[in-house]
């Protein structure tokens, strides 16, 4: 308690060693804008849309986790990938990927 921790003697070896990592993948290169947001139609779309070189479906935290949401959720996902996510607001505005 109150020490500073070492590394162990009989790794050594392992932190002296020539190390080398396969370059980053082409897909995680640009990480610099990143949207969350709850699996709902517009909110993909618009996540999607928007030029976000990453988008994570969130079916926990931002969206009502009942049995209706969360198969919609996942046929929201599905759609997206397939590139045919569409949506019509109540106003009759029209989304699409």
């Amino acid at each position: 308690s109150g020490g500073k921790p070492i590394f162990l003697p009989e790794t050594a070896s392992v932190r002296k060693g020539n190390w080398k990592v396969d370059p980053i993948p082409d897909d995680l290169q640009d990480r610099r804008c990143e949207i969350t947001g709850p699996a709902e139609a517009k909110m993909m779309i618009n996540a999607l849309n928007s030029g976000a070189k990453i988008f994570m479906a969130d079916l926990e935290d931002s969206i009502t986790p009942s049995w209706f949401n969360q198969i919609q959720g996942q046929a929201n996902i599905s759609a997206a990938y397939e590139r045919t996510l569409e949506f019509t607001s109540t106003e009759g505005k029209e989304y699409r990927l």
